[in-house]
């Protein structure tokens, strides 16, 4: 019994404050049209009674008027001109005051903004993040490593003496990291598979999303292995590069400043991070176009694997 009073004394007490509000805007409203009256003048029909009321501006402009047609030794100039400052004074108070009311009126405003992004559940999305992150740094990490300490250990260079030619042997490090992040990677989808409602028919897409995103993440390790001499060096770059990576691929549009966004955009484009997200999202819900981000990724592969080679060349 007291729950339901207190229900019904609840909903009573909040028709009464919208009621309220209501009344309150409508009186806000009416007094921002009494004070333009004031201010530009005009007609007011009061108990059906009309009136003319002058303004601030007219007053103003009859005064200047007036002033001008007197002497200059006249007396009344000089409270002419006391009138004009206190018109003038009046007309800047009355715009403040104008929108001290309609800031009464609507406090607090929300502004909306929607924000560009992927529709599936957060959770899913989550999902695709974390696959994606371990794809591309156990395949940046293995890849930029063996170039690395092949290097550092001149094995790279008798390689590459004999039958093995420099890019026979760059594509197979290449294909060797993004054969183990495969792996590793898919080992992940299948545990993430348990928590999270994932679309199991489209598991021939999780392979080619994985295995495409793989050689760019492979192209990207061999290229910062070779402008790194030691393991610790290429290990250092990979953090430092990657992890900013992340973030700026992650920034929805809308949260920050257009240029922003499209500076985030080009640089998210030139790193297989952002399009190899884009493929896993949608070969594992559907999301978009799958076609778009594989052949991203497949030129970031000959763009990078191009850029290894060149770099093996020059500071081998």
């Amino acid at each position: 019994m007291w729950s339901a009073t207190s229900g019904i004394a609840a909903s009573i007490s909040s028709l009464i404050a919208e009621q309220n509000r209501r009344l309150s805007r409508a009186l806000i409203k009416t007094n921002l049209q009494y004070l333009q009256l004031l201010l530009t003048g005009g007609t007011v029909n009061v108990l059906g009674a009309q009136f003319t009321v002058l303004g601030l501006r007219r007053i103003a402009a009859i005064t200047r008027a007036a002033r001008r047609e007197l002497p200059r030794g006249s007396p009344i100039r000089g409270r002419l001109d006391q009138v004009i400052r206190f018109n003038e004074l009046a007309q800047k108070n009355f715009g403040i005051g104008g929108e001290a009311l309609a800031a009464v009126a609507e406090p607090i405003k929300i502004r909306k903004q929607i924000l560009g992004g992927s529709r599936v559940p957060l959770t899913s999305f989550a999902a695709a993040v974390a696959v994606a992150i371990s794809l591309m740094f156990v395949t940046v990490l293995l890849a930029s490593g063996s170039l690395a300490l092949e290097r550092t250990e001149n094995v790279f260079s008798r390689l590459v003496r004999g039958p093995v030619s420099r890019v026979g042997l760059l594509s197979e490090k290449i294909l060797l990291a993004a054969a183990v992040a495969l792996g590793v990677s898919l080992l992940m989808v299948l545990v993430v598979g348990t928590f999270v409602s994932l679309e199991w028919g489209r598991f021939p897409l999780w392979l080619v999303a994985l295995a495409v995103g793989g050689l760019a993440f492979g192209a990207l390790g061999v290229a910062i292995g070779a402008l790194a001499r030691e393991v610790s060096m290429a290990s250092l770059i990979v953090f430092a590069l990657l992890l900013p990576l992340i973030f700026v691929a992650l920034v929805p549009s809308g949260v920050v400043s257009p240029w922003l966004y499209d500076l985030a955009r080009t640089i998210s484009a030139l790193f297989p991070f952002k399009p190899a997200l884009r493929a896993l999202d949608s070969a594992l819900y559907g999301e978009g176009d799958l076609g778009g981000p594989l052949v991203h990724l497949a030129a970031l592969t000959c763009g990078f694997g191009l850029l290894s080679r060149l770099l093996v060349g020059r500071l081998a």
